[in-house]
């Protein structure tokens, strides 16, 4: 069986493709399309109709809202699929993806060939800009939904991100969990 993970935006989904692939793990990734839990649960909705999945993850950044309404937004879709009769489960991502690939800076050190310094990537502001502020330094642009993210995803090393990152471990043991 399949996880179906719901996410907010195309870099995200990109991301995951190719941690899914260097995962070699069997997932199907939809882009939720705006905020509204409603309809993110309408969506659901249909697609399990069609399509067995034997859970539901819900991944929610946190870099426009705050944790409290995030939460709740995250409390409402789990709910509604969880009466469907699916397994569900909201992960806040902090901030957004790119400090994912952040947690890993051996990893982003290779890719544009000098030493990255990065402090906790999960209280990096806007992880997308600082990402392309990095990226400036070798003559590179880190353009955000573009298929960029999943070519970097693709390099990071997965022990070492998920000891700097809670939110990317989190994701991880709910992917792995039955």
């Amino acid at each position: 069986m399949k996880t179906l993970i719901l996410v907010e935006g195309i870099s995200d989904k990109h991301f995951l493709k190719g941690l899914a692939e260097k995962l070699k793990t069997n997932i199907k990734i939809q882009i939720m399309r705006g905020n509204r839990p409603n309809k993110a649960i309408r969506l659901v909705k249909s697609i399990l109709k069609t399509q067995p999945y034997n859970k539901v993850i819900i991944l929610k950044d946190l870099h426009r809202y705050t944790e409290e309404k995030v939460k709740k937004q995250i409390r409402k879709i789990e709910n509604a699929i969880e009466k469907l009769g699916f397994t569900a489960k909201g992960i806040i991502v902090k901030k957004a993806m790119e400090a994912w690939l952040l947690a890993d800076p051996e990893a982003i050190s290779k890719i544009v060939k000098h030493k990255v310094n990065v402090g906790n990537p999960e209280e990096i502001e806007n992880p997308a800009t600082y990402l392309d502020e990095i990226m400036k330094k070798c003559g590179k642009r880190y353009i955000k939904g573009s298929e960029q993210i999943y070519k970097l995803a693709k390099h990071i090393n997965i022990e070492n991100a998920t000891h700097r990152s809670r939110s990317l471990k989190k994701s991880l043991k709910t992917l792995k969990d039955p």
